[in-house]
């Protein structure tokens, strides 16, 4: 079962759309249009006869886009919100999803990577590189997806090793020495047996600037990973393709930021006065003085809360640090009538994150983030050769 790339042409479809639509009425039946392959019922199917609210996106296409992770997909698709604190992600389909990202809370939209659903939502922050296309199918869609799916499903499907030797290298540099490297190359092995290895790695510092001497500042980037895949043929019928990734975020990473004076750290405070109970963190009878405003040493204004956007005054030592770990195996075997496809995957997620939740330049609240989470999954296909649908359990 020889591995070979099928590129999709989703931009080609859209161009003859058009000129369907503006071509005049005698040259019409010559335009065709481009089939797009999809796999969002588990199968290759054409995207035209797949009766889900869908949207397909080919490498070239997220390649033009510039496409990186999945935060980059909310401008490709109107009705999928993206946004994150810290390491930990929180993605809404038409308004569908889950605000509780705790170990106990289950997201509202399943992300997939190459077949295995990623439990945990730290496990999406992972760089998007090498992807042979993503597919974004709107809910409900329990019936294929699990519970989890109630928003849609995001499929993350990665290229896969093919029997020509061949590779690439992409080098960014930008502001705030933004560097980033990253490289696929693709191996035969044999007549059998291929491998296909990609990594990237990336530094910026952040653009959060941090008006507090020695505070971090935020929006960095300090990454890294490595994913590989080796497919073998058994035979003319049967394959095995056994997978890896491994993606590491440390520095600070993306930080929420307040838009209204935090309760005790304040400009009507008495700067040169001493410390009252007016103005108190925890409120005037708490029996605790409020903080004196923080002094900038060359300016000597007060710092706290800056309310521009990108500017911030706080004194945490904020970070987090997140890896994130998968392992599958999916093997195939073709028989006369329908193919049988195993795919089993173990990932692992943890991260730790700190930040000064009262966002200013005074001590008074910390929050520490840490999560360590293991999964196991195994699922069983029968897909039909015929148009029946296929069924997994």
């Amino acid at each position: 079962m020889k591995r070979h790339s099928r590129e999709l042409k989703v931009t080609l479809l859209a161009s003859g759309l058009a000129s369907i639509v503006f071509m005049p009425a005698a040259a019409m039946g010559q335009a065709q249009l481009e089939e797009v392959i999809v796999t969002a019922q588990k199968r290759e199917e054409s995207l035209q006869d797949v009766p889900v609210t869908i949207s397909a996106f080919s490498d070239n296409q997220l390649r033009d886009s510039g496409f990186d992770s999945i935060a980059n997909l909310t401008q490709m698709s109107p009705s999928m919100q993206f946004g994150n604190f810290g390491p930990v992600a929180f993605v809404t389909m038409r308004g569908i999803g889950n605000e509780n990202t705790t170990a106990g809370g289950d997201p509202g939209v399943a992300i997939h990577l190459d077949g295995v659903y990623l439990g945990r939502p730290v496990a999406s922050l992972f760089s998007a590189f090498d992807t042979e296309r993503v597919e974004i199918l709107r809910g409900p869609q329990g019936t294929l997806y699990g519970r989890n799916a109630t928003g849609g499903s995001i499929n993350l499907i990665t290229k896969k090793p093919v029997d020509e030797l061949g590779g690439e290298v992409d080098l960014t540099y930008g502001g705030y020495d933004w560097l980033r490297v990253r490289g696929a190359i693709n191996l035969p092995i044999s007549d059998a047996a291929s491998a296909r290895i990609v990594a990237f790695s990336e530094d910026r510092d952040g653009y959060t600037e941090n008006g507090v001497p020695g505070g971090s500042d935020a929006n960095d980037a300090e990454n890294w990973g490595v994913r590989t895949h080796l497919s073998f043929d058994i035979g003319e019928t049967t394959s095995l393709l056994l997978s890896a990734a491994y993606v590491s975020s440390g520095g600070v990473g993306a930080k929420s930021e307040l838009r209204e004076p935090f309760p005790g750290s304040t400009t009507e405070q008495n700067i040169d006065g001493p410390p009252g109970f007016a103005f108190s963190p925890l409120g005037p009878f708490s029996g605790i003085p409020a903080y004196n405003n923080y002094i900038d040493p060359e300016t000597g204004t007060p710092v706290v809360n800056n309310l521009e956007p990108y500017e911030v005054a706080r004194d945490g030592d904020e970070s987090q640090d997140s890896e994130f770990l998968l392992v599958l195996a999916t093997f195939e075997h073709d028989f006369e009538k329908f193919t049988f496809k195993s795919i089993t995957g173990y990932a692992e997620t943890n991260y730790e994150s700190l930040s000064d939740e009262d966002q200013s330049a005074l001590p008074l609240l910390e929050l520490v983030l840490i999560e360590d989470a293991d999964q196991i999954s195994q699922e069983l296909q029968l897909l039909s050769h015929g148009e029946g649908h296929c069924s997994g359990f």
